[in-house]
């Protein structure tokens, strides 16, 4: 197995008031609720391969999530 390839992608999702800065960069008021999206991309042996973190406004944009179960765990 190539260990550099991604094999597994984590990300978590949170709601964050917008600070000062980044209400201006986002040009919203400050206060903003945005979702914040936190992500970690792991190769085969477990590794941090990318780390992303990412900010939107409720409204618009659609997410869709998709979870998948391991077999055989206890």
């Amino acid at each position: 197995q190539d260990v550099l390839l991604p094999v597994a992608s984590q990300t978590q999702i949170s709601a964050e008031g917008a600070g000062k800065e980044l209400a201006k960069r986002l040009e919203v008021p400050e206060g903003t609720a945005l979702l914040k999206l936190v992500g970690q991309l792991y190769s085969y042996d477990e590794k941090v391969l990318d780390y992303s973190l990412s900010y939107f406004i409720p409204g618009h944009f659609k997410f869709h999530v998709t979870r998948r179960v391991k077999r055989g765990l206890p």
